[in-house]
């Protein structure tokens, strides 16, 4: 009902006059309280902010999962095959040795085919043993089986260029076959490892005394007597090589020089 400000007749809601004076009734608007009004803008806002962050906290995928679940299968079965690979190759290392100190033994003991065997068992775990061929070739050469044992010394000498031992053994042989050349050259490659080898220059003038290059054998003997001045082949065979240049005198007192040295 709708008051008249005038008469204070209540009239309908919907009536413009008062049904009793006519006067114009005016219509009070109440205003709704405050926090009832809704800020649209915000609304909206507040919407698209939480559709925003719902996006980025959607759960995920099944390829997400399936590619996570690979990448740590992998990880685990690499980790696992390094593990085992380590573990293999360390027992295997300690099996070669194994076998090289058995060979070893048996060689110190004159016992060459069981030092063949032996190192044989190192060489087949461990095909990369210099080491292991080269003691093996010894063996061989102490068997007579001379081819064997420079194809062992060959085989050391490739799998690792610096091993000394493989050359001084393998000119040994050459130099026992008369193959001078290769002996010279073996006992030179010896010398430029490592020149304190005594026997490298007494081998290699020996060589170079057997091809007639005397004074090559000379300086060889000289250089073996400095490193080892109680070294008696190295003063002998230096006095056959001042013989066979036909200067016996200088030999003799060569000889005679070094005489208390070897005494």
């Amino acid at each position: 009902m709708l008051k008249c400000n005038q008469c204070g007749t209540e009239n309908p809601d919907v009536a413009k006059y008062c049904c009793v004076c006519a006067m114009p009734i005016q219509q009070t608007i109440t205003e709704p309280p405050r926090e009832s009004i809704i800020d649209l803008d915000s609304v909206q806002t507040n919407i698209a902010d939480s559709s925003t962050n719902r996006s980025y906290e959607k759960p995920e995928t099944n390829l997400v999962k399936t590619t996570r679940f690979i990448v740590f299968t992998v990880g685990i079965l690499f980790f696992f095959i390094c593990v085992v690979y380590a573990f293999t190759t360390y027992q295997n290392a300690t099996s070669a040795s194994s076998w090289y100190e058995r060979g070893t033994t048996a060689s110190n003991n004159k016992d060459y085919k069981a030092a063949i065997t032996a190192y044989s068992s190192a060489i087949e775990i461990n095909p990369r043993y210099a080491e292991a061929y080269n003691n093996r070739g010894f063996a061989y050469k102490k068997n007579g089986q001379l081819d064997l044992a420079i194809a062992d010394y060959n085989h050391a000498i490739a799998l690792n260029p610096q091993l000394v031992m493989a050359y001084i053994n393998r000119g040994a042989i050459y130099q026992d076959r008369g193959q001078f050349d290769q002996a010279i050259t073996d006992f030179t490659k010896v010398i430029a490892l490592d020149p304190r080898i005594v026997g490298a220059y007494s081998s290699r003038g020996i060589a170079y005394y057997k091809k007639g290059q005397y004074d090559q054998a000379i300086t060889d003997f000289d250089q073996a007597i400095a490193l080892d001045p109680r070294l008696a082949l190295a003063y002998a065979s230096r006095g056959a090589a001042f013989n066979s240049k036909g200067e016996l005198y200088l030999a003799r007192k060569k000889c005679i020089e070094w005489q208390p040295k070897i005494a």
